[in-house]
């Protein structure tokens, strides 16, 4: 788990240099793995092993099924990682630009679910619970 909260801080930081710097697109893909590898660390912290992420999707649904749907979060973090994910995607494979608002939201999003689990994490290492 450590190894990923890690890694996600690194795509957040190397984004938000990114978009500093005038590079929207690849500030996409940064923020996307670093929301992609907290929700990660998040399913580590709950016992999900690495066999059962091995795709995008399975942290996708993994994440909503342990953190959504039960809770403790609101659905607009997930939707959240959802549209972070599209504009990756996007940014990544289509000869289309992402939007500049989207890319704004993105980033808005970004450190909304980077405070959230880093919070999270931090509650469960302090042994309080971060779920019902």
């Amino acid at each position: 788990m450590d190894e990923l909260w890690r890694k996600a801080r690194g795509s957040a930081d190397s984004a938000r240099l990114l978009f500093e710097e005038g590079h929207p697109e690849d500030a996409c893909n940064r923020a996307y793995y670093a929301m992609f590898n907290a929700a990660r660390a998040l399913l580590a912290n709950r016992g999900v092993g690495p066999a059962d992420v091995r795709t995008h999707a399975s942290v996708w649904r993994l994440f909503s099924l342990h953190y959504i749907k039960d809770g403790p979060l609101n659905a607009e973090l997930g939707r959240a990682l959802a549209q972070a994910g599209r504009a990756r995607n996007q940014a990544d494979y289509s000869p289309l630009l992402v939007e500049a608002e989207t890319v704004q939201d993105v980033m808005r999003s970004l450190d909304q679910f980077m405070q959230m689990a880093e919070t999270m994490l931090a509650e469960s290492s302090n042994g309080e619970r971060s779920h019902p």
